[in-house]
């Protein structure tokens, strides 16, 4: 039962998106640095080399599906996409890491139908 828990404790169990896609992302930063961000949150940091191989590939896999030609475009600065292109990218951001909460039970402990 996660209800009763603060904000910062049931931050990494849920992806967030914003009404503003600003808020979600780094400007400065290029779409494959924010999804490896996005990827990351909540695992500890290390020292090894930025993004492997495999996650280029698996970011590249997911780009495509959104159909706006990102998957291109890795390393374009977030600051520079379309309203439309950020508020995707926040969503994919969002969705990338699998959470581990199984779902809000009511007060009573039932699970919701």
């Amino acid at each position: 039962d996660i209800t009763e828990k603060k904000e910062y404790a049931r931050a990494g169990l849920f992806g967030r998106v914003f009404q503003d896609p600003m808020t979600g992302t780094a400007s400065n930063m290029g779409i494959e640095e924010n999804l490896a961000l996005a990827k990351r949150k909540g695992n500890p940091r290390t020292l090894r080399w930025g993004i492997t191989r495999a996650e280029r590939g698996e970011y590249i896999e997911k780009l495509k599906r959104l159909d706006l030609g990102l998957e291109k475009r890795l390393n374009l600065k977030v600051g520079l996409l379309s309203g439309g292109q950020r508020q995707a990218l926040t969503l994919l951001m969002a969705t990338l890491k699998k959470r581990t909460y199984g779902g809000a039970r009511p007060k009573n402990g039932k699970k919701s139908p």
